[in-house]
């Protein structure tokens, strides 16, 4: 399955989060911060809502009920009687290709733009070799700077995006091989 990365700011301490879905079309994820790792299920009890159990360790369970703020990108997390005040996705978020994608390591790569925006920066040139992860363009919405990465190594065929270039949700960005 594939996994998801963003920076969180938790009372003012930027930390990296990484979820993934362990079981296709499930409840069962797993949760990285701050060098920890956590096997959950996770229920949606109502829109702002979820109720999550931790398997892993002792069967904990928890009700986290999330609070729309008047700052943009900021929610007051409920858990357990404490309030905290989380801005996700604040600055740069790194996103890869279609998740659904299995991109072993043989054959063509699109990376797509996840949402509309506009390019701010180009980060590969064609002929270019990446890495895994590696960042390739940086695209703006909702003032957020996305830093769109590489699925897999491999070498840049194609660079569709020049700096300054509004993009629609599923533009291909970069082509590799």
């Amino acid at each position: 399955m594939s996994a998801r990365s963003a920076n969180v700011d938790v009372n003012g301490a930027v930390r990296g989060v990484t979820v993934e879905r362990l079981d296709k079309g499930g409840n069962r994820f797993r949760v990285s911060w701050d060098d920890r790792i956590f096997v959950v299920d996770a229920v949606a009890v109502d829109a702002h809502t979820i109720s999550l159990i931790q398997v892993d360790e002792g069967m904990e369970s928890a009700v986290v009920r999330f609070v729309e703020t008047s700052s943009p990108g900021e929610v007051d997390v409920h858990l357990g009687g404490a309030v905290v005040r989380v801005g996700v996705n604040r600055g740069r978020v790194r996103f890869g290709s279609d998740p659904s994608d299995d991109h072993g390591g043989e054959g063509v790569v699109r990376v797509v733009a996840p949402m509309p925006g506009k390019v701010v920066r180009r980060l590969v040139d064609p002929g270019d070799h990446v890495e895994a992860r590696q960042a390739l363009v940086v695209v703006e919405a909702m003032k957020m700077e996305n830093e769109l990465t590489a699925p897999r190594a491999g070498r840049v065929m194609e660079v569709r995006a020049d700096e300054g270039m509004p993009v629609e949700t599923g533009t291909v960005l970069v082509v590799i091989e």
